[in-house]
């Protein structure tokens, strides 16, 4: 008969004193591990707090991130200007986050002619700002959320003009 690796525990008392004595050990260790690092020698130097990050502070105008979408099936669309991913409902219910002045939640055609349903890829990005995939997809300046990787059609003309006049840049999607 083979002999276990690990000895068998035979009773529930002997796993009761195995537990206790853990349970001991840790918290002194935990207690050795605090006051050793509060004890600092005068030639050392602390290392100074990391500081945190606020990405909802970081983004445009501290907004708030984008509605994610509820449902990854065939009902998702893309913003033709930002990229962002959102289903028809959401679209024309709070519009999109990032492209304000195109109005999608009061015109619900604008939905249509501003939103696609053909991308390619999703990438979903917390912090804008520090991503390197982001800035690399040019949505670093963008709201928190769900993105495509690419378009495949243009912002008809009459929504290149609204950009235009809101002077927001508007780059069309390259034709391979």
């Amino acid at each position: 008969m083979l002999k276990p690796a690990v000895p068998v525990i035979r009773c529930i008392g002997e796993f009761d004193k195995i537990v206790s004595t853990f349970k001991s050990k840790t918290l002194s260790l935990v207690s050795h591990s605090t006051a050793r690092a509060d004890t600092t020698q005068p030639n050392q130097r602390r290392r100074p707090p990391r500081p945190t990050s606020n990405w909802c502070e970081k983004t445009k105008m501290g907004s708030a991130p984008a509605q994610i979408p509820t449902s990854f099936g065939h009902e998702l669309r893309a913003c033709l200007r930002c990229r962002l991913v959102k289903t028809y409902d959401q679209f024309r219910e709070s519009g999109c986050e990032n492209c304000p002045f195109f109005k999608m939640e009061e015109d619900h055609e604008r939905v249509v002619d501003c939103t696609t349903p053909n991308f390619n890829g999703i990438i979903s990005v917390m912090d804008p700002t520090r991503s390197w995939a982001a800035r690399w997809l040019r949505i670093g300046r963008f709201v928190p959320g769900v993105y495509t990787l690419a378009v495949s059609e243009s912002l008809p003309e009459e929504m290149q003009a609204i950009c235009e006049d809101e002077r927001v840049q508007y780059n069309p999607p390259k034709r391979l």
